[in-house]
């Protein structure tokens, strides 16, 4: 399996993942906010706010998958003998993307947003998601090394 067809994976999977689950998240959380604290007078405001932060949620997520992608990608063409132990290459990828995911958040949204009330729930499911993403890549991995293994 090439470098190039292992890299291209694990991005297109994570930011795939990351485009859903940020424009999910952010968008639920603005809903949610609004009408818990009936912010807007009109019901096309809420609407037109919650699109644009789903939006806006989608893109973030989206470039947050792709760089989890690259670390994902890249762990795995470094160390290509580790993903031959199944269980030892997915503890690794999981908990790689997800302290990277993790902190590549926190320090995105502590410079877009000083107050840390409506973003922790986004960071969570954000983070919970790259792992997510980066498990599907891991299964897709062995996956295709055994298809490969068994065709030699």
């Amino acid at each position: 399996m090439t470098r190039e067809r292992v890299l291209w994976n694990a991005i297109w999977r994570s930011a795939a993942l990351g485009a859903i689950v940020g424009a999910g998240s952010v968008g639920g959380s603005v809903l949610f906010n609004s009408m818990a604290y009936s912010v807007y007078s009109s019901k096309l405001a809420l609407l037109v706010n919650i699109l644009l932060y789903s939006i806006f949620g989608g893109a973030m997520g989206l470039g947050l998958g792709f760089f989890n992608g690259l670390v994902a990608g890249a762990l795995t063409n470094a160390f290509r003998k580790l993903s031959k132990r199944g269980l030892l290459y997915r503890i690794t990828i999981a908990i790689a993307t997800t302290v990277f995911t993790l902190v590549l958040t926190l320090a995105v949204v502590r410079m877009i947003s000083p107050s840390w009330k409506e973003v922790s729930v986004v960071i969570l499911a954000l983070d919970i998601a790259m792992g997510l993403a980066g498990q599907l890549f891991a299964h897709w991995y062995l996956r295709e090394s055994r298809k490969i293994a068994q065709k030699k």
